[in-house]
């Protein structure tokens, strides 16, 4: 048999069992509207591509398990990798979940899909649960949706598909829309959990585009706030800009110049991290990470990767700050200056 013949059948296998999980939730439920992916883009170096990348089809469904929505699913990604029959790996397929407020889909959610998915694997990020992207603008281009992110989970329904007989081992990965102070809540916190609890308020992750922020629901916020007091954040890292964050040393001692917009979250951090003895990892462009930690004072510079070691003291009037401060401020519990960036 040939690779390409291995290939096919692998899709063919991909589209069967999926199709079988649909239907095993959906009973005789068939799809509203099927996008195959046969139309042909040009771009400006000359080079042409499909519309939609490397996904063969959409497939739309119209649902009423919980409120009516339309269900976007995508056939392609979980193919993208499965040249070898024997791959025991999971692959991923996505989902969406979009409030039905017309008779027909809209088409937006395609290319939203499709762009985060080919950003994803262009970068070498992996699709899976647990992963965050921030957009930075609405999910929606057309709208003035407060939804912004997007944070990759298991799908309530859909979740795992996995049949050793067909060799099919699919992830079901739900792109959950959320707001800014959402996706700063989840680094407080836990991104699993905060999930957990946002189910009871947004059944089924169903995109709702004119829906606030759960914090704004003074009962959710309370779950949170339990949760971090209890738990603190396990989130163990967080990405910076170079003109954002930098740090070195001068004649006093370390130095940390940062940039306002960064520090709410990094204060935020640090107030869940290290304020329970868990250490936080600073990425600072490409090759270049600074770890902080609690303990006796210390400061380590190498040329990609760097260690500040803080007394509690020390982390409390860092997190005292508001970060509208100007010049130096020298921490007076340890030899450490910050410079706030406005």
């Amino acid at each position: 048999m040939e690779e390409n013949d291995i290939y096919e059948d692998y899709i063919d296998n991909e589209h069967v069992e999926i199709r079988k999980r649909i239907n095993s939730i959906y009973p005789n439920l068939e799809p509203f509207k099927v996008v195959e992916n046969t139309s042909i883009v040009k771009y400006k170096d000359g080079t042409f591509d499909y519309l939609y990348g490397p996904l063969s089809r959409f497939e739309i469904y119209l649902s009423d398990h919980k409120e009516p929505h339309w269900l976007y699913v995508t056939y392609g990604y979980s193919t993208l990798f499965a040249n070898d029959p024997n791959n025991e790996n999971y692959q991923t397929e996505l989902v969406f979940r979009l409030k039905k407020n017309e008779d027909t889909p809209p088409s937006w959610p395609l290319m939203f899909m499709a762009n985060f998915g080919f950003f994803m694997i262009n970068n070498n990020y992996l699709l899976c649960p647990g992963v965050n992207f921030p957009y930075n603008k609405p999910i929606n281009p057309d709208s003035d949706s407060e939804l912004c992110n997007v944070y990759c989970e298991l799908d309530p329904e859909l979740g795992t598909i996995d049949d050793k007989e067909d060799n099919c081992h699919i992830m079901m990965v739900n792109l959950v829309a959320l707001t800014n102070d959402e996706i700063k809540a989840i680094q407080q916190w836990n991104g699993q959990l905060f999930l957990e609890a946002m189910l009871d308020y947004v059944p089924l992750f169903i995109t709702d585009l004119n829906r606030e922020s759960l914090m704004k629901n003074e009962e959710f916020v309370k779950i949170w706030k339990k949760g971090v007091e209890e738990l603190g954040s396990t989130t163990e890292q967080i990405y910076a800009d170079e003109e954002d964050f930098r740090y070195g040393e001068i004649n006093t001692g370390p130095f940390i110049e940062i940039n306002k917009n960064i520090f709410e979250t990094i204060k935020n951090l640090m107030k869940s991290r290290l304020l329970k003895n868990k250490p936080l990892t600073i990425y600072i462009g490409d090759n270049n990470y600074l770890i902080l930690d609690t303990g006796n004072f210390k400061f380590e510079k190498k040329s990609k990767m760097s260690s500040l070691t803080m007394p509690i003291e020390c982390v409390e009037e860092i997190i005292s700050y508001s970060g509208d401060e100007k010049g130096f401020i020298r921490i007076k519990s340890c030899p450490l200056t910050l410079v706030f960036k406005n």
